[in-house]
This record gives C-alpha cells, sequence and structure tokens, in this order.
C-alpha cells in the first residue's frame, strides 16, 4: 500500500496554500514531479460565466499546463469580437480560461480540473 495521499494534487495545492513546505518537499510527500507542483497556479474567475458557475467560487488553483499564452496584445480586440476571459491569475496577467460569449457550451483553460 502506498503512503502517497488518495488525492495528491489536491493536497499539493492545500499544502502549498496553506504551509511554509518547498516545492520538493511537497513533491516527495505527494509523490509527485516538483515541476507538477510549482505549476500550481492561482485563478480568479469572473462571477456570471460558465466557467464560474463550475467551479462555484471566485478563487482556485489549478496546475497550469501550457506554455502557451494569450498574448495580451490582443486581449481588446478579442474580447471585441465575443471572446471572454472569464480566469486570471492576477499575479502574472496571465489568462487562464475564455468563454465564448454567445456559445451554449465552448469554455477553454490552460490547466486541466
Amino acid at each position: 500500500m502506498s503512503n502517497a495521499p488518495l488525492m495528491p494534487m489536491a493536497t499539493a495545492v492545500w499544502l502549498v496554500e496553506n504551509t511554509t513546505l518547498t516545492f520538493k518537499q511537497i513533491a516527495d510527500f505527494c509523490n509527485l514531479h516538483e515541476v507538477e507542483v510549482q505549476g500550481i497556479a492561482d485563478c480568479e474567475l469572473q462571477v456570471g460565466t460558465k466557467v464560474f458557475a463550475a467551479y462555484r467560487k471566485k478563487n482556485i488553483s489549478e496546475r497550469h499546463r501550457h506554455r502557451y499564452e494569450v498574448n495580451n496584445r490582443y486581449r481588446k480586440k478579442l474580447e471585441n469580437n465575443g471572446l471572454i476571459f472569464s480566469g486570471l491569475n492576477m499575479e502574472l496577467g496571465v489568462i487562464e480560461t475564455v468563454e465564448i460569449q454567445d456559445h451554449p457550451w465552448f469554455v477553454a483553460g490552460q490547466f486541466h480540473p
């Protein structure tokens, strides 16, 4: 039987937010790679969006999984054409989730919930 927590990523998120343990210590405890723990990112969700409805809270922490990001230089133009930036990492200025305004279910994210 493994000594790793039943929900390693959720445990890692809690440990990052609530302890002074290093990423390496958390990774070792949760049986994760250190890079997986370092990628945990805070995201502030816009109230009234599909993503907010799914999570039912304004602030979440998920593992940012990509090295590709929305170029903020095009943000206004994309917003003016119906794209909603529904989740942001305020600390880094990184767009984490987007939605299409008039589409019944289109949501995309930079993380795996």
